[in-house]
């Protein structure tokens, strides 16, 4: 489960903690429910991406992030196709996150790191001073 609003990703609320908070006092009237799953559920990939570094997933757990994005994808476009009009993530910005995984995981299995990844990883800069 994914949470939010805190310096280290995920840690503060669950996203049925914001929901059942924050869409009551912000959102009523404004958004429908689902959309604002899709709002939060969108951002919080986001942030997971972007923590992401070599070496945090398994090939296992790549294909549970890549099968989750998926479904996500495809809900919303379930929804656009019952003729919702999607605020916060549409189908571009899904796609967008699967394509920025997909480049992700392609540099690391590149074997293509920098000096600084490589010396972080292996220990060298704390043993070299």
């Amino acid at each position: 489960m994914f949470t939010t609003r805190s310096s280290r990703p995920f840690e503060d609320k669950c996203l049925d903690q914001e929901i059942a908070y924050d869409f009551p006092a912000q959102y009523s009237g404004e958004m429908k429910i689902e959309e604002y799953i899709n709002f939060w559920a969108y951002h919080r990939w986001v942030t997971f991406l972007g923590a992401l570094r070599p070496g945090d997933m398994t090939r296992e757990m790549f294909f549970v992030v890549m099968k989750a994005l998926e479904q996500n994808l495809e809900e919303v476009r379930y929804l656009l196709g019952r003729g919702w009009a999607m605020s916060g993530a549409n189908v571009g910005d899904w796609k967008e996150l699967l394509d920025r995984l997909m480049r992700r995981v392609d540099i690391m299995a590149s074997g293509v790191f920098s000096k600084q990844e490589v010396e972080v990883y292996t220990g060298e800069a704390a043993s070299a001073g």
